[in-house]
């Protein structure tokens, strides 16, 4: 078993490990494949309008006080950035930024809603 390095407390994971800046992360397959496949332009067109510009989408960046379109979105490469706070990431970081959640509660909500009782 391996630990995640950033969480506490631990949580222990049977997947393998990579090592980036002498930091231990969880290389989770479950994890990527989820990720890769939620779509981050209807993610975030819940909770922003997005204009097309190019090749990306620009919107107000939800997570700090913007006044400009300063948060990036890649549908083809299903990432986002933004330029006035420095946030990025594909899908699940949006929104565990979006909802305040750590990764753990965000898949939890997800299977809830793709999986309901």
């Amino acid at each position: 078993m391996t630990i995640w390095a950033n969480t506490s407390p631990a949580i222990y994971f049977s997947t393998s490990v990579a090592l980036k800046n002498g930091i231990r992360y969880v290389c989770d397959p479950d994890f990527h494949m989820m990720n890769s496949s939620m779509n981050l332009v209807d993610i975030a067109s819940k909770y922003i309008l997005l204009q097309p510009s190019r090749k990306a989408l620009k919107g107000k960046c939800p997570f700090h006080k913007d006044e400009t379109t300063s948060l990036l979105i890649i549908p083809q490469s299903n990432v986002f950035k933004c330029f006035g706070c420095g946030a990025e990431g594909g899908p699940m970081e949006f929104l565990m930024r979006i909802e305040n959640k750590n990764r753990t509660k965000v898949i939890a909500d997800i299977a809830e809603k793709t999986f309901p009782k």
